[in-house]
């Protein structure tokens, strides 16, 4: 429990591996989670015909988690949608305190019952290894898309089905278009994004 000594982070169970790691100067962690025994096969732990003495049963695996320092609150966190690192570049300081979590969402990954992560480097481009005893090997490049040009925006406009939002800004002289829609975390829940075209 959160008693002020031990921080909890709400949602995850079953953690069977963890893997601290840095990219641009912000601090993650890769959390595996199972709740298949080390000792159990590959048909035992997803529930594969044939397993379990012939029985058919599905079993419902958590997805693996990826958290983010908060050096705010002091603690990992659900991912936030921009790092310090770009707002420093976009606007010249840190994410403000009262902006720090909002439009944050939770990074899952179905990799499977994992038994290790690693983060490497190569030519300067980031990547999260995992090694999955239901998976195989899976290899998620660490890199996300971001909007680019909206700083001063001036004027907005949508199609006729406000499925489209066009954002005019005098201080980039651009247009940005963004894609309007639900959009769902790992766990589900909405994260009221626009995705940028």
């Amino acid at each position: 429990s959160d008693n002020g000594k031990t921080k909890t982070v709400p949602g995850l169970r079953g953690v069977s591996s963890t893997r601290f790691f840095e990219a641009d100067g912000e601090y993650y962690l890769a959390v595996a989670q199972s709740v298949c025994e080390h000792s159990m096969t590959r048909a035992e732990c997803i529930g594969e015909k044939g397993a379990n003495n012939g029985a058919n049963n599905v079993h419902a695996q958590p997805q693996s988690a990826i958290l983010q320092w908060d050096k705010v609150a002091g603690r990992f966190q659900e991912m936030r949608s921009i790092t310090d690192a770009e707002n420093n570049r976009l606007y010249g300081s840190d994410v403000p305190v009262e902006q720090r979590r909002q439009h944050e969402f939770a990074m899952r990954i179905d990799a499977g019952r994992v038994y290790g992560w690693e983060h490497v480097v190569i030519d300067s481009v980031h990547y999260l290894v995992a090694a999955s005893g239901t998976h195989g090997t899976l290899v998620y490049r660490w890199e996300f898309l971001s909007v680019e040009g909206l700083a001063g925006g001036t004027s907005v406009a949508t199609d006729r089905t406000d499925t489209r939002v066009f954002v005019a800004s005098e201080h980039d002289m651009s247009l940005v278009t963004l894609g309007r829609g639900m959009i769902y975390d790992g766990l589900g829940m909405r994260t009221g994004a626009c995705t940028g075209t």
